[in-house]
């Protein structure tokens, strides 16, 4: 009797594992900050199911899960030589994430068709972004003739960067779909295929450079399996050749994103001709350019602390000082990041912090390649990109994305 009570006991906790992951990736690409009761509800599902005893055991076996949590708990060590205390709990608060997911997902136990579920709340909720932008952007044109249908202006929910990660992501587990099953039908696949193409228009739209560059290399990888798998490799790699040429050509030519790559092509050869960041008034930067004058601040700082960083607290401090030294008026004015992952966690924890990034991307990359799971590995390899132009876990929403799909793909099929 007690054992049976055990049983319906835990599958009582397994369902709401199940129905907060839901709300979690619904409401990842509708808003900023509502995941937060969702999150305080799935740590109270935890700590009140108990077994914690079984929990530890799971996950001393779980390599991966304590490489995730270790990450975290790199940020925990910074404290120690930090002085900004208010700025550090801060930082801990928003990287919670981090330590919450893999600690409570590897004993969450989620059948293939709940895992599905999830995955289709997800991508409806990425659709209802579409459709909400596009309402929006349709509204303004045709009631106040104001045309809003790329980058900022169209891109109501939040930044064009973070929500592309969660369109992206999208586009992955529907192009696997397409992939792996055996039989294709139009018939039956109709609605995945029409998904595709909205969300691929939605990212493109949306004009977040990597955003593009990301959905243009998974459109390609995707699709080069699908060809290839059902035309053989020579009529499948003629097709898929003029399809590159012609998809890159297609893309490359569009106005919008034609002036936002030319942006960056320019502002590279610009600090090349002219390595000299001197006074970089705010009015004469672009988005491009700034990053190439923070990134340059920001190596100043490492090479000072390149082993243990300024320490968790101390990061935004340390920058604000380096704009100051190097005149990035626009930087100081903004409170800037470093704009680039790797680079920030490096200059909050040096290399004993990038390595620990580093680690969970790729030991999450070879179990995808073990398992053949290419919607984590896609993925890892879109949050490897991303990381190179923003520092998304630092905000909540980048936070929340990274550690919830990392730890959900990563221990899914466990």
């Amino acid at each position: 009797m007690g054992s049976a009570a055990t049983t319906d006991r835990r599958l009582v906790h397994q369902k709401i594992y199940f129905f907060l992951s839901c709300a979690i990736v619904f409401i990842l690409p509708l808003h900023e900050r509502y995941t937060n009761i969702a999150i305080v509800l799935f740590a109270l599902n935890w700590i009140i199911e108990g077994h914690f005893k079984e929990k530890a055991r799971l996950l001393k076996k779980n390599f991966l899960a304590l490489t995730f949590i270790g990450f975290y708990g790199i940020y925990l060590l910074g404290l120690i030589y930090t002085s900004n205390f208010d700025y550090a709990f801060l930082d801990l608060q928003i990287k919670l994430p981090l330590l919450l997911f893999p600690l409570i997902l590897i004993s969450a136990r989620f059948t293939e068709r709940q895992a599905y579920i999830i995955e289709n709340v997800f991508i409806t909720a990425c659709l209802v972004a579409f459709t909400c932008c596009m309402g929006n952007a349709f509204y303004k044109y045709f009631y106040r003739g104001i045309k809003e249908f790329t980058y900022i202006p169209f891109s109501i929910i939040m930044h064009p960067g973070y929500l592309s990660l969660s369109i992206n992501m999208a586009v992955i587990i529907l192009l696997n779909r397409l992939c792996i099953r055996e039989n294709f039908s139009f018939n039956k696949q109709w609605w995945e295929i029409l998904a595709i193409a909205a969300l691929v228009g939605f990212a493109v739209m949306l004009l977040a450079r990597i955003g593009v560059v990301t959905v243009f290399f998974s459109v390609m990888a995707f699709g080069s399996a699908f060809i290839i798998k059902r035309l053989g490799l020579a009529k499948g790699g003629v097709i898929l050749t003029i399809t590159i040429i012609t998809s890159f050509y297609s893309i490359s030519t569009i106005p919008n994103i034609k002036a936002r790559m030319n942006q960056t092509i320019d502002a590279i050869q610009s600090e090349l001709e002219n390595p000299d960041f001197g006074k970089k008034q705010e009015e004469t930067v672009n988005s491009s350019q700034a990053r190439i004058y923070i990134w340059q601040s920001a190596w100043v700082i490492i090479k000072k602390n390149p082993i243990i960083g300024v320490g968790t607290g101390d990061v935004r401090d340390a920058l604000q000082e380096s704009y100051k030294e190097n005149g990035l008026m626009f930087a100081i004015k903004r409170r800037l990041n470093s704009h680039n992952q790797y680079i920030q966690t490096t200059v909050t924890l040096g290399f004993m912090g990038l390595m620990g990034l580093l680690a969970c991307l790729t030991f999450g990359f070879l179990k995808g390649i073990r398992s053949k799971d290419w919607i984590y590995i896609g993925f890892l390899g879109q949050m490897a990109l991303f990381f190179l132009t923003d520092s998304f876990i630092e905000i909540q929403v980048g936070a929340v994305f990274f550690s919830f799909f990392n730890s959900f793909l990563a221990f899914r099929h466990d």
